[in-house]
């Protein structure tokens, strides 16, 4: 999920947790810096996604750029079990409704627990991302690939020099006992909507849908006692790659903060529950957009019936 620049702050609040846009080749520390502070690399194990061809020759490459720059992955042969994952995604998919074409989205992600602000719940979830926005093709050769790798795992390593300066890498296990010590909280939603010009009315029929369904809303979500309840409905035409069809990501994501298990000082908004889906289709009307929307939310009121007002 995509977060607005201006949700990312320093190391003292939360960040925000969304795939980190690449643009430019020289690469300075991004925000995301702080989530891989005192990550144990030689505990991370790298999984490659990519064309089975591929992948081999990927991943060894990927593994060289880390051994260049001083650093060793987890291997097959460690003891110890891997505590956090890089994921590597490089994997162009054919798209049924547009013959010929693949839709291309490389990213680069690191997975490890993460325990819910709200309620101390522990989860996998990424701390770190970066990667391209999704990109509809006639094929993405091996030399684009190697190029996103090269530019993901540099800017992963600017990252995590970065925030390792200054002391050792070294992983903590998750705390339990801390992680029990809250207690769930029913929550109050700010809801927002990404759906192009028919945005505002959206947002006020999901409010008045869960208002009926005894969920609480607010204007704003400045308070620590609100999360934010983000629904897209995003279509983005194809540029004739694909006539009379356009990209449309459909999703409904519930954002709080959550604290990196390894390394609890530091917080970060993510999606603790989400639905979505990117599909190449023809464009959606406003009163299909409506009914999507009306069927992400019943989705997600029938999973979160606990945190309706009694």
């Amino acid at each position: 999920m995509m977060w607005p620049p201006g949700r990312f702050v320093d190391a003292l609040g939360p960040l925000f947790v969304g795939t980190l846009l690449l643009a430019s080749p020289l690469m300075a520390a991004t925000a995301y810096k702080e989530t891989t502070g005192d990550l144990d690399l030689s505990r991370v194990r790298l999984v490659v996604a990519a064309p089975p061809h591929l992948a081999a020759l990927l991943q060894d490459r990927a593994l060289m750029r880390f051994r260049q720059a001083g650093f060793r992955l987890a291997g097959l042969e460690t003891a110890d079990a891997p505590l956090a994952t890089l994921t590597l995604t490089l994997n162009p998919q054919p798209i049924a409704a547009c013959p010929g074409m693949v839709l291309y989205a490389p990213s680069l992600t690191l997975t490890e627990p993460v325990a819910i602000a709200r309620t101390g719940a522990v989860y996998l979830d990424a701390t770190w991302i970066a990667g391209s926005d999704k990109e509809v093709a006639e094929s993405i050769d091996s030399v684009r690939m190697e190029k996103d790798l090269d530019e993901f795992v540099s800017q992963f390593l600017t990252d995590y020099r970065a925030a390792n300066t200054r002391r050792p890498s070294q992983m903590r296990a998750v705390s339990e006992t801390s992680a029990q010590r809250q207690h769930p909280a029913v929550p109050v939603m700010h809801v927002s909507v990404l759906a192009g010009g028919v945005s505002p009315a959206l947002k006020a029929r999901a409010e008045r849908q869960l208002a009926e369904a005894g969920f609480r809303t607010a204007a704003t979500s400045s308070t620590d006692e609100v999360i934010d309840l983000s629904i897209e409905l995003i279509q983005r035409p194809l540029e004739g790659l694909c006539p009379g069809q356009v990209l449309y990501e459909r999703g409904i994501f519930v954002v709080e903060p959550v604290r990196v298990a390894r390394s609890p000082r530091v917080t970060l908004w993510s999606d603790t529950w989400h639905e979505d889906s990117v599909r190449i289709m023809p464009p959606r009307s406003a009163s299909a957009l409506a009914e999507d929307q009306q069927t992400l939310l019943e989705g997600f009121i029938r999973t979160h019936t606990e945190w309706s007002a009694p």
